[in-house]
């Protein structure tokens, strides 16, 4: 599968980012970047590390200021897909976008997720899951309570989550039509 491998600091991340998507998309990825360390493959990785020179004497506020931050970044284009999904990023040029057609994954399904009708909420959710196939039942270990407090979704009431389950199976099937998820039987796989 295709990879995308880069190391460096932000400025070096945020101009090879800038090649296959906006400048301010490129900026969005960074700023995001650590959030989705949770939802990496065993042969992916996100390392993002700062430095700080060293002092002969006190180093005062100053120090904190002129830290170096660099980033060793490795990780599927599908990874990249989904973050992308999540992020509202727009793939639209260079390797990456490539890269998802040669390795089957059609640039017609990077779609935009809507969050208001609960679609982020769920891709999220599955992601999180890391099982190979989700179902209607996804956030009843919640009990209630809302999954996704950054979301704003039409569920979303204070901090509880007022989703049915058929209303999930709904968005889940809403999502296949998207191709974003595939349906096996009653179970759905995220298209990878």
């Amino acid at each position: 599968m295709e990879k995308l491998k880069i190391s460096g600091n932000r400025e070096d991340i945020f101009n090879y980012l800038s090649e296959f998507m906006s400048e301010e998309d490129a900026l969005v990825f960074i700023q995001n970047i650590e959030k989705f360390d949770e939802y990496l493959d065993t042969d992916e990785e996100i390392d993002i590390t700062t430095t700080y020179p060293k002092f002969n004497h006190s180093p005062g506020v100053l120090y904190s200021l002129v830290g170096k931050t660099n980033y060793n970044i490795n990780l599927k284009a599908s990874t990249i897909s989904i973050i992308a999904l999540i992020l509202d990023i727009t793939l639209t040029r260079g390797i990456i976008s490539a890269g998802l057609a040669f390795t089957g994954f059609n640039t017609h399904c990077l779609v935009k997720l809507d969050e208001h009708q609960g679609e982020k909420c769920l891709v999220i959710e599955s992601l999180r899951a890391k099982k190979d196939f989700v179902d209607s039942s996804i956030l009843n270990k919640y009990e209630g309570k809302c999954a996704n407090y950054s979301l704003e979704c039409k569920y979303k009431n204070d901090c509880n989550c007022t989703i049915k389950n058929n209303e999930v199976e709904e968005i889940l099937s809403e999502l296949c039509s998207k191709n974003v998820f595939v349906k096996k039987g009653n179970k759905y796989k995220y298209n990878s």
